[in-house]
């Protein structure tokens, strides 16, 4: 602190961040088989359309049949592309979730370094040290937070 730099090591609880993460990828990999055979079945409607059409009577029904299987494979693949949105989203929640309580812990700390120095009227190396005293002993699991500690 005395060459006017602080200096804040963070520590969030991301003991669930891997999990989450994984359980989003399997999601986002379930969705992409989803939409690879949603558009395979959805090429081969189309095919089954072209082909239907060689005959009158027949190939309209066939063309009718063909049409709806391809509506309803590309129906199944908006709801694979929502999942994949939806999946998505949860990693950006997340991501912001630990980037906030990081931000909040550092300010805790601020706010509790400076109130130590305030009630014992420090100077900026003693303010320092009980900085650094106050990040041990929550690294240790005492205080529920830094102004519990100070």
């Amino acid at each position: 602190m005395a060459d006017g730099t602080v200096e804040y090591e963070v520590r969030a609880d991301t003991s669930h961040i891997e999990e989450d993460l994984s359980r989003a990828e399997g999601v986002v990999r379930n969705a992409a088989q989803h939409i690879g055979s949603s558009l395979d079945e959805v090429a081969e409607s189309a095919d089954n359309v072209a082909d239907s059409s060689g005959t009158a009577a027949n190939g309209q029904n066939q063309f009718a049949e063909s049409s709806e299987h391809a509506a309803d494979k590309t129906a199944k693949l908006g709801s694979a592309l929502k999942i994949t949105g939806a999946a998505l989203t949860a990693i950006g929640a997340a991501a912001a979730t630990v980037g906030t309580l990081a931000i909040t812990s550092a300010d805790n700390l601020d706010k509790a370094t400076k109130q130590v120095t305030a009630s014992l009227g420090l100077t900026a190396d003693e303010a320092e040290r009980y900085e650094s005293t106050i990040k041990s002993i929550y690294a240790n699991n005492y205080g529920e937070g830094f102004e519990d500690i100070a």
